[in-house]
């Protein structure tokens, strides 16, 4: 309970409901396009790795080390277009909001150990996974950008 308010009842407004917008987003900025579908990979390889099995880890063995996730390693599919890979992270990220709706307050703060990192909890991953969604967002944004910058002639200085 924080600030009188049961975290299970903070989920649907904060970090939950940014994890439920992030296909969407992403699958709106990159409809025909490449260069931002490195991007899309990584978000979509480590979803299940980085997100649900840290969330797993942690409630099997509370208080125990949760190995680093080689994200380079874990990127896969490469080939894989841009519209495939984002139903691919669709699917992901249902069953990982799917997990986060069946977690108690209690397990939100059940802690681990995260190699680089040091002490967090489940709840700390979950709004991580929401922050580093906006990121992604701004990394793609300006690739997007980019083409229709270069061909705006001297209108670049508006």
């Amino acid at each position: 309970m924080r600030d009188g308010i049961r975290i299970s009842e903070q989920r649907a407004e904060g970090p939950r409901a940014r994890l439920e917008l992030t296909p969407s987003v992403l699958r709106a900025l990159l409809e025909g396009d490449r260069s931002a579908r490195g991007v899309v990979a990584h978000v979509t390889s480590v979803e299940p790795l980085a997100l649900q099995a840290r969330i797993a880890g942690i409630l099997a063995a509370p208080g125990s080390a949760v190995a680093n996730v080689d994200e380079d390693q874990a990127l896969e599919d490469s080939e894989l277009r841009a519209g495939d890979l984002l139903d691919r992270f669709e699917v992901g990220r249902e069953e990982s909001l799917a997990l986060i709706d069946r977690l108690s307050d209690e397990e939100l703060a059940v802690r681990g150990e995260l190699e680089l990192v040091g002490a967090m909890t489940v709840e700390h991953r979950v709004t991580h996974f929401a922050f580093d969604d906006a990121v992604h967002i701004q990394q793609i944004v300006p690739m997007l950008a980019l083409p229709a910058e270069l061909g705006r002639g001297g209108l670049r200085q508006f």
